[in-house]
């Protein structure tokens, strides 16, 4: 039977946590496991796993408090797992609390300045906060780290896409000098974003009234037809 080692006739039996297979046993199930995490958590050589498992078995359940307070225990002992601080970062950013998610990222950075993990998290809570001017700077620095995950083309094409309607609505200034302005930013944004409509084709609802409105401004117009088209 399920525990049967630690719920016998009714009556709790002391759990002696001595190796894998017996902390295991206390993880499958979160109403009788949360009695006997603490002790299940002291199986220091499980303590990461044990730890995942306790974080599934809380959402599963509904228990987001408890949940997150694994997370962020897990984040604490096990900075650099793929596991523990993306859902940490997914958690606040998901509520809106870009700020709070800001700060996990930075202790992370503290640890690790050039991690990819880390510096795509920056670079997307910045992107959420409308800091444009940062969050492309950490583009360019995980571009120079090699990363070449699509949603950086989008998002850097996307930078230079507001910077240009930004250009365009710019007080003091004439039409043609904005316009000039603007095309700059139109030409730097072309080949992320037509990197992007190559790598991902299905997402036309992101790339293409960029394209559009990018190669109608900067009078191209074979490849405004053939966007069309």
């Amino acid at each position: 039977a399920e525990l049967s080692r630690i719920i016998k006739n009714g009556k709790d039996e002391k759990l002696e946590l001595n190796n894998e297979k017996e902390v295991n046993e206390v993880l499958k199930n979160l109403e009788k496991a949360k009695k006997y995490a603490e002790e299940a958590l002291t199986y220091k050589p499980r303590y990461e796993n044990a730890l995942i498992l306790l974080s599934n078995l809380s959402i599963e359940k509904g228990d987001t408090t408890l949940y997150i307070d694994y997370i962020k225990r897990g984040f604490k002992n096990f900075t650099k797992s793929e596991y523990f601080f993306p859902r940490l970062i997914d958690y606040y950013t998901a509520k809106g609390e870009y700020d709070i998610a800001e700060n996990y990222v930075d202790e992370a950075l503290r640890v690790d300045s050039t991690y990819s993990l880390f510096l795509l998290a920056k670079h997307s809570v910045l992107m959420s906060k409308e800091k444009y001017d940062d969050a492309l700077r950490y583009a360019y620095l995980l571009k120079e780290h090699g990363d070449s995950q699509s949603i950086l083309d989008y998002n850097m094409g996307y930078i230079y896409y507001i910077k240009a309607q930004q250009a365009l609505k710019q007080p003091g200034k004439n039409l043609r000098l904005r316009m000039k302005d603007a095309q700059k930013y139109y030409k730097f944004l072309l080949p992320y974003m037509e990197r992007y409509r190559s790598t991902v084709p299905e997402d036309r609802e992101k790339w293409y009234p960029v394209l559009y409105d990018a190669y109608l401004n900067l009078n191209m117009g074979k490849e405004f037809n053939a966007l069309k088209n």
